[in-house]
């Protein structure tokens, strides 16, 4: 991974390692599945571990054209934020009354609704949180916009 040192890479890179890391305790040649972001960092370690990943599958991966990439990446952010990825993960609730609320919200996204029932629910369980009552994101909003304007381009990958 030392070969992408640049300091906007960092986040996918930390995710990326640890993957990576986690792949080392098989001792076989491993699927990858990744949804959105996590189709990038499937992308990412089977780039770094061809030898052990034997299918990565890539749902609904966050690639661009090279034009929104590069607005996303070098505009700045009062312009950036008028972009519907962005307006999208910043307006979206980050805290619901409950599980159900939660699952019942994410049903409705055009992407997600692609999912099992079964694996939609999985990750609304461990998206959020019970705090006080309320069931919260377990990241800020703000960290995943800060990844989309971090892309790597694994286009050419």
């Amino acid at each position: 991974i030392d070969d992408i040192p640049k300091k906007r890479y960092k986040a996918w890179l930390i995710i990326s390692y640890k993957i990576l890391t986690f792949t080392n305790k098989f001792n076989k040649r491993i699927i990858l599945i990744g949804h959105s972001m996590g189709a990038t960092i499937a992308s990412i370690v089977t780039d770094k571990k061809r030898h052990m990943i034997d299918k990565t599958i890539l749902l609904d991966p966050t690639i661009m054209s090279n034009c929104k990439y590069k607005a996303l990446k070098y505009l700045p952010f009062f312009i950036v934020k008028k972009h519907d990825l962005i307006k999208k993960t910043l307006n979206r609730p980050d805290n619901f009354e409950s599980l159900d609320l939660a699952l019942e919200f994410h049903k409705k996204s055009s992407r997600l609704k692609l999912l099992k029932p079964a694996i939609l629910d999985l990750y609304i369980k461990h998206s959020f949180k019970k705090f006080n009552n309320k069931f919260i994101l377990s990241y800020p909003k703000e960290w995943e916009v800060l990844i989309y304007r971090s892309l790597i381009d694994i286009r050419p990958i």
